[in-house]
């Protein structure tokens, strides 16, 4: 399956122009998963065929939007954008995981993606939104966090640095809970 791509006459650079509300494409780069920097590529070793297409759109600093969050996906245009100084980084997270886990979950059921962000990955733990705690979410953090075991990474490791993006306490019950999942 392949991903839904900006409308025809429409790039993706001006797609990402415009979702950001920017004056202009200055400083937008958008390039293959394959032109990411080496450090990055070991977290693409099992790409799906369906995400060999993947771009990624490099966002000045000037133009990013999502505050602390240094990636984000857009996996219906089969786009994952990363802050520009985040790129220039070793992905010591694994955010390039979480963002490959949300295009494949995307490209295997797009009818169904924005459905299983609603509902809550674990209903047991009665939080007032479903973000993270849904299943959209649940299968791209078990990824990330499944790779950064590989790497030798332990779960208080793993607690530490995610830490430094999620803050809010309501926040860490989902954490425990998938990290408590799959240590089982």
């Amino acid at each position: 399956m392949s991903m839904e791509m900006p409308p025809q006459g429409e790039d993706l650079s001006t797609y990402i122009q415009k979702y950001l509300g920017a004056e202009n494409q200055e400083g937008i780069k958008v390039i293959s998963l394959e032109e990411l920097p080496e450090s990055w590529q070991d977290q693409m070793e099992d790409v799906p065929e369906a995400l060999e297409n993947t771009k990624v759109g490099i966002i000045p600093e000037d133009k990013w939007i999502k505050g602390d969050q240094p990636t984000e996906s857009h996996a219906e245009k089969g786009l994952i954008l990363v802050r520009d100084n985040y790129l220039r980084t070793e992905d010591a997270i694994a955010w390039l995981t979480h963002e490959l886990s949300h295009l494949e979950t995307y490209a295997m059921k797009p009818e169904k993606y924005e459905d299983k962000q609603t509902e809550q990955a674990f209903p047991e733990l009665e939080t007032e939104t479903t973000y993270p705690n849904n299943p959209v979410e649940a299968e791209a953090f078990a990824k990330q966090f499944a790779f950064l075991q590989e790497q030798g990474l332990s779960r208080p490791d793993i607690e530490e640095l995610v830490k430094a993006y999620y803050q809010d306490e309501e926040d860490w019950p989902f954490f425990e809970k998938l990290l408590d999942e799959m240590s089982q």
